[in-house]
């Protein structure tokens, strides 16, 4: 697909999917902006090849399923990398452009993450990328991802950190600490905004760095790491790879002035008390037997 029929289709796809849910401004010119320069130059496709890189260096062969993938992102950047790669998603507006950007739309399904449709040991690698936080049933999404691994296989997860005070769907700060009263408080707040409080419904606010370690944990996943920190550190080294334009503003001003600036490095050493990092990212692997 051509970039500017593909970029009116990422677009009209936004603009619907605000329009139903009320979350963010496409009329804000530089987040509408972020979001399809987010979707063309396949940044977090990238990102998330750089994960697999680590574990397998000459990847061609290696079979991945991405659980929740979206406008096909993942599957685009691993598709031109020799990975046979299968995304499934319960959007069917997104699939069909999925299906439009990859070398291979017959791997691209229509599917529930809690669900697969999937013979146990299938992948090598599974990737689940801002997903587990809409689903109904955490614990179930990650068994099935263990299921569907070999022996070994590697699991990514890339999500919001709730404890983080920016919530990316509505771009807005909000009260982390408020939990569990968070959802409640929160939604009175957007209302004071004006805004849409219908999708708090489809957020599990409970996604944290501490919650996603057990849950891993609990559904048989070994070698848990997390990665969110140097991910982290680097976006605010280098503030351009931040996606949402408000948020890239804040750190070059921080950066750019002396005192904020030593505000800043005080707040990095912070990191790892306060778990105050933007998303959270883990491996692990589907150890099933020695």
């Amino acid at each position: 697909m051509e970039n500017d029929e593909l970029k009116r289709e990422i677009e009209h796809y936004y603009r619907l999917s605000n329009k139903s849910s009320g979350t963010f401004d496409l009329g804000n010119e530089k987040i509408k902006k972020a979001y399809i320069d987010e979707a063309l130059k396949n940044s977090t496709g990238t990102e998330i090849y750089k994960i697999i890189e680590k574990y397998h260096p000459n990847p061609q062969g290696v079979k991945l399923l991405d659980a929740g993938c979206g406008l096909g992102g993942i599957i685009v950047a691993c598709e031109s990398r020799n990975i046979k790669a299968v995304g499934i998603d319960i959007d069917k507006d997104a699939i069909a452009i999925a299906r439009k950007r990859v070398k291979n739309p017959e791997n691209i399904l229509i599917a529930d993450g809690e669900n697969l449709p999937f013979e146990n040991n299938s992948f090598d690698i599974a990737t689940s990328i801002v997903t587990i936080e809409h689903v109904k049933n955490s614990r179930k999404y990650l068994s099935e991802a263990f299921r569907v691994l070999k022996n070994n296989g590697i699991f990514i997860i890339y999500a919001p950190n709730y404890l983080f005070p920016w919530e990316g769907h509505y771009k807005t700060i909000w009260f982390p600490y408020l939990l569990p009263y968070t959802k409640f408080i929160f939604r009175l707040y957007l209302t004071l905004k004006n805004k849409n409080t219908e999708f708090l419904n489809a957020i599990n606010f409970k996604i944290t760095p501490g919650y996603l370690k057990r849950l891993l944990k609990i559904t048989g996943f070994k070698n848990v790491q997390n990665i969110s920190i140097e991910r982290f550190l680097e976006k605010l080294e280098n503030p351009s790879k931040i996606a949402n334009p408000g948020l890239e503003n804040i750190v070059m001003k921080f950066k750019k002035n002396r005192v904020l600036s030593l505000f800043l490095k005080i707040f990095v050493s912070s990191l790892k008390i306060t778990k105050l990092y933007h998303p959270v990212i883990f491996t692990a692997r589907a150890k099933k037997y020695d």
